[in-house]
């Protein structure tokens, strides 16, 4: 008599059930996980931007230590020389030697500025110079930001931005590369600024004694290095209220005053893919308004604030919350701490914790 045997069946296969339980423990772990992972390359990318604004304060240092004065925001005459003397070339072009770019200072020979040939407006018509001026330089471009390469595009409504140079008056637009990083020039963002205007450290000088924009130093720095901005962020685009995108843009190769010269109008509401900033917004102020002044200050793509160096070489992340108060003509200044930040002298050093 045989016994009976019972067949164990060997199933090592998933359900279907298990299969789906699976997946939507997987869908959970990633959801919680991604988070985590944008935040990590965020904290590096912030982390990268700080060290690119640590070294150009560093070459700021080093450009004070040899000519014995602050880099200058931009460098243009009061228009009473002939011919012009003023050379529109903003500081970062002034810093190239500090920052390992000095093949680049050499060619476009900034070296020698007696000659108006080696002036912006000059460069921008030399094939060569102009390859430099659109070359995009990692030390002055945030990782965060999603920047093109060139100060060239459209609002998304279609409308041409403002192209950082142009040739001729509503003609001839050559865009130049973009840039994350402003200097300070206080609390006017006009064209016309001096050192009655420019209260921030880097302000327009006039190379060629011309008293009223002479060039500024440590020593006049009153405030302190240690309690003064010297350069911010300013983000690509900007959000309005509306949701629409406008375009902020930011270019350390040329000032203000090359812009509102050769631009197609004098609106200075559109002035602003150049190399300096003012207070007039608050940090990532939503674009908008007659003036539209969030385009000409400071803001950048990370979130919560922006990236700023001090005078001492420290850099800090300020956030949008800071105090600041909105200032209207002809008022030169607020009673904020934003705006005590970035005056150099105002008797109202602010120490951050």
């Amino acid at each position: 008599m045989f016994a009976c045997r019972r067949k164990v069946r060997n199933d090592n296969g998933f359900t279907l059930v298990e299969l789906l339980v699976v997946i939507a423990i997987i869908g959970v772990l990633i959801a919680l996980l991604l988070p985590a992972v944008q935040q990590a390359r965020e904290a590096a990318r912030r982390m990268q931007c700080t060290n690119n604004l640590k070294q150009i304060m560093l070459a700021t240092h080093n450009f004070e230590s040899t000519y014995g004065d602050i880099v200058p925001g931009t460098q243009r005459g009061n228009g009473k020389g002939t011919p012009d003397l003023s050379s529109h070339w903003g500081w970062g072009a002034f810093l190239l030697p500090f920052i390992e770019q000095s093949a680049m200072y050499d060619q476009l020979q900034l070296n020698n500025l007696d000659d108006p040939a080696n002036h912006l407006r000059s460069a921008i018509g030399n094939s060569t110079k102009l390859a430099i001026i659109q070359t995009p330089l990692d030390g002055y471009r945030c990782p965060s930001s999603t920047m093109p390469d060139l100060n060239e595009g459209c609002e998304e409504d279609g409308t041409n931005i403002r192209s950082l140079l142009q040739t001729t008056s509503g003609s001839d637009d050559i865009p130049a590369a973009s840039s994350s990083y402003v200097g300070n020039s206080g609390h006017r963002n006009f064209p016309r600024w001096d050192r009655e205007y420019g209260t921030g450290p880097l302000v327009p000088v006039g190379e060629y004694s011309y008293t009223d924009r002479q060039r500024l130093r440590f020593a006049d720095i009153i405030d302190g290095l240690s309690n003064t901005i010297f350069y911010g962020e300013r983000a690509w685009a900007l959000r309005a209220n509306d949701g629409s995108q406008v375009i902020a843009g930011a270019g350390v190769w040329a000032g203000p005053r090359m812009i509102w010269e050769l631009g197609a109008d004098a609106d200075v509401n559109q002035v602003h893919a150049n190399s300096l900033a003012s207070a007039r917004a608050r940090i990532n102020e939503a674009p908008g308004g007659a003036y539209d002044y969030s385009r000409r200050s400071f803001s950048s793509q990370h979130p919560g604030g922006a990236n700023f160096a001090l005078g001492d070489g420290s850099v800090r992340f300020l956030p949008e919350t800071i105090e600041h108060k909105a200032k209207q003509w002809p008022a030169l200044q607020g009673e904020s701490v934003f705006d005590y930040l970035l005056h150099r002298a105002d008797g109202q050093p602010v120490n951050l914790p």
